[in-house]
């Protein structure tokens, strides 16, 4: 076998008979969305990452529930693995700098501004003569372009070595991060400040959203410019690496305009990276007499930066997720990246340890490659919403028969609740599913005690955002029907009116068609918990030399108890981590162990027996009960 760990999910049905590790990470969840910007690679983040990468604004309007709930989350202190969805025929933004250099020349003047002139002996007079004097200087002029219809960085470099001739030098290629209409625009900076003091040039390379300086880097042309940042020595040339919002380079002809600068104006390669090539000036920034820049050119240096062009969202539109309604282009892409067609990343136990997955009113197509998902990497949970037409009992029970295509797992919970909030980015009433309340709250409830019931005031899952009287369905007890019991029996999680008129949800079952310990969500949470501990941990003492007179792994499984199960004992009413020694998996250097998990018991629901009592307690006393006692 190779060396990796493999976990089997057993379910033993039997009768029945707070603070989280301080090692453990804040919780994961696994997002996809679309936005305005942003990088299309699979990326985590804290919420500083996130805005830093697709601003602090959320628009319902045009990107529905999942953009909004992705803010919520993070709000709340947790972290997203997130995917920027894009349509497949969207289209990136760019721009090339190319820069032309000519040999010019021009009439030399005397300190009074008169021209000079050559004389019969050579030299400078102003006398006129029939030979005026001139000096010879390089010409540099910059010019912008864009090319239509790519996808890729890679493309764009292609198209930009094409512009290479002798005279004409792609510089630099920016990009947008991600495909799609984009607003961002670049400038190039000298840096005379920090120049002044050094021996080469640094620039800065600003991205620019309206007239906002969202990000700015230093870099240098100099091949062998390295400078310590953050107490870590860095090579400063511009990479694709260097911004968070472009993905922007120095193309490879760099040295080629340096050494076309030499030939014009008599330097040599080394002496230009000693001064400002890009602009014609010293390091102090005084103006060269022997490059200039040249006036009918682009700017470079134009302080409302240069449009990155030729973005499109393609199919999309403007409004993938157009409030309530996701389109059907939409939910393909979007199953495309849960069933590993966008990248097989998504299915790596070790690099990804993913906690959660929240429905945001997805698609049933979505639905399903999620389930599918979770049932395959088994290490995180999916909680699922019915969509926003559930509105009757009538509409919920269609879902769960046979047939109808609706998966269930012991990884999956089900949720019918759906209400108005009132949004904190448009300050207008839109509908959302009960994710938008419970994604948030979970990333507490994880912090503070994972065995606990995902439901009940107790446990503070409350939700405070809905507006009154918008809920979709009251589950009601009538002489006629028991519609919580049909919930019940479906495993469909509610909320409910409390008596303080405030909506608490009211079970925590899992969807899988069967009860045993798997059918709560809680238990199911924290095994995951100690499986990724577990995960996390193994690697570390994974092909440790046993003991010379070692015949087993016993010392392995003593390691995992002792640094992993231990800690999770408050948790469980019992877990035990057993060793089955076994000598073909042995010399096969295989570990083969089982852990044994019993789950705290919770109170759901409550019986009373009001026994009517004739004459008093001490003619008729209550069994097992003294007199004293039975009046309180």
């Amino acid at each position: 076998m190779y060396a990796g760990m493999k976990v089997n999910w057993h379910e033993v049905l039997m009768p029945k008979t707070s603070a989280a590790s301080s090692d453990d990470s804040l919780p994961l969840f696994l997002c996809v969305f679309s936005s305005d910007k942003g990088t299309e690679k699979i990326t985590e983040y804290t919420q500083e990452d996130w805005e830093a990468m697709y601003g602090s604004d959320a628009d319902f309007f045009r990107y529905g529930q999942p953009l909004i709930q992705v803010h919520r989350i993070l709000e709340a202190g947790g972290r997203v693995m997130g995917k920027r969805i894009v349509a497949p025929d969207a289209t990136m933004a760019n721009l090339i700098i190319t820069a032309e250099i000519t040999s010019a020349q021009e009439n030399k003047t005397d300190a009074a501004g008169n021209p000079l002139y050559i004389d019969s002996t050579g030299k400078e007079t102003t006398t006129v003569t029939d030979t005026p004097a001139t000096t010879t200087f390089a010409k540099i002029k910059y010019a912008t372009s864009t090319v239509e219809n790519v996808k890729t960085y890679d493309e764009v470099v292609e198209k930009a070595k094409a512009m290479k001739t002798d005279s004409v030098f792609p510089l630099f290629v920016i990009c947008d991060n991600g495909r799609g209409k984009s607003i961002k625009k670049v400038r190039i900076e000298p840096d005379y400040a920090t120049s002044r003091r050094m021996t080469y040039m640094m620039y800065k390379i600003d991205s620019i959203e309206d007239t906002t300086k969202v990000e700015s880097q230093r870099f240098s042309i100099y091949p062998n410019a390295v400078a310590t940042i953050n107490g870590q020595k860095r090579n400063m040339l511009l990479t694709t690496r260097t911004m968070n919002q472009l993905i922007v380079s120095a193309t490879d002809f760099t040295d080629a305009f340096i050494a076309k600068l030499a030939e014009v104006t008599g330097y040599t390669a080394d002496e230009l990276y000693g001064f400002d090539p890009l602009f014609g000036c010293t390091l102090k920034g005084k103006q060269m007499d022997t490059i200039r820049l040249d006036d009918t050119g682009i700017d470079i240096n134009n302080e409302y930066g240069m449009s990155l062009m030729s973005g499109s969202n393609g199919k999309f539109g403007d409004a993938p997720f157009a409030g309530e309604t996701c389109s059907d282009d939409w939910a393909d892409e979007a199953v495309k990246f849960f069933s590993g067609e966008f990248s097989n990343e998504i299915f790596d136990l070790d690099q990804y340890k993913i906690d959660f997955c929240f429905d945001a009113n997805y698609p049933t197509k979505v639905k399903n490659a999620i389930v599918s998902l979770a049932n395959f990497r088994e290490d995180f949970f999916y909680f699922r919403d019915l969509g926003l037409d559930i509105n009757t009992l009538e509409d919920i029970e269609p879902l769960f028969d046979m047939g109808s295509g609706w998966n269930l797992s012991c990884f999956v919970a089900d949720y019918m609740s759906v209400y108005d909030v009132i949004d904190s980015f448009s300050h207008k009433e839109i509908r959302v599913t009960m994710m938008y309340d419970l994604a948030p709250l979970i990333v507490n409830h994880y912090n503070t005690n994972i065995a606990a019931p995902v439901a009940g005031e107790f446990n503070n899952f409350i939700i405070t955002d809905a507006v009154e009287g918008t809920l979709n369905i009251i589950p009601r007890v009538t002489p006629d029907v028991d519609q919580k019991q049909i919930l019940d029996d479906l495993h469909v999680n509610f909320v409910n009116l409390t008596s303080d008129r405030m909506l608490a949800v009211q079970s925590t079952y899992t969807s899988q068609d069967h009860m045993g310990p798997l059918s709560f969500i809680n238990n199911v949470l924290v095994t995951q918990r100690v499986i990724k501990a577990i995960r996390r941990y193994v690697p570390t003492i994974r092909f440790m030399l046993m003991e010379p007179d070692a015949t087993d792994f016993s010392k392995y499984k003593d390691l995992i108890q002792d640094n992993v199960i231990s800690r999770y004992d408050q948790f469980f009413k019992s877990i035990t981590l057993v060793y089955t020694k076994d000598d073909v998996q042995t010399a096969n250097k295989i570990f083969n162990a089982s852990l044994y998990c019993y789950y705290r018991d919770f109170p759901q629901a409550e019986i009373f027996d009001v026994f009517a009592v004739e004459g008093s307690p001490s003619t008729n006393p209550i069994p097992g009960v003294t007199t004293e006692s039975s009046n309180s």
